[in-house]
């Protein structure tokens, strides 16, 4: 996303630990917003192959994901060195960036009121026009549920 940042291919962008810092503070760059304290804002989007054509590979897909989470990055990961040295050669950074930060809030789950939240922020930096999409055209919850057991 930065790349296309500086190319012009895209107007907004949101730039993640430790990419942001490239660019804080330089001119023609403003902070917006961040991610609300406990709230991830990360998810897994499907297209209708994995909605409709090929369920159980996006429920399968899921429960990898979700056990991921749970098993590798539910506490303060950073506190694994692994878990900083590992990415941060994979991003040509310093581990010490990487460390500056607190662990992310990792969490597979959409909450509830989470895309109107969203939407309303971005409506008043005036990143969206237009009227809010509901969530119900936003979020699919029944795949993930399947993923973890949960029945109707």
């Amino acid at each position: 996303m930065l790349t296309a940042l500086h190319n012009g291919g895209v107007d907004s962008a949101w730039l993640l630990d430790p990419v942001w810092r490239r660019v804080d503070g330089e001119p023609g760059y403003a902070f917006l917003g961040g991610q609300p304290p406990g709230e991830p804002l990360g998810g897994m989007l499907y297209g209708p192959s994995l909605l409709n054509d090929d369920v159980d590979a996006g429920v399968a897909l899921l429960r990898a994901y979700i056990r991921t989470v749970n098993t590798h990055f539910a506490a303060d990961y950073k506190q694994n060195e692994r878990y900083v040295t590992y990415p941060a050669d994979l991003l040509k950074t310093d581990a010490a960036i990487l460390r500056s930060t607190p662990s992310l809030h990792m969490d597979w789950e959409i909450r509830t009121g989470t895309t109107a939240r969203l939407q309303a922020a971005y409506r008043a930096q005036g990143a969206a026009e237009g009227d809010s999409l509901p969530e119900s055209r936003t979020v699919n919850r029944s795949l993930y549920e399947e993923a973890v057991g949960h029945r109707p």
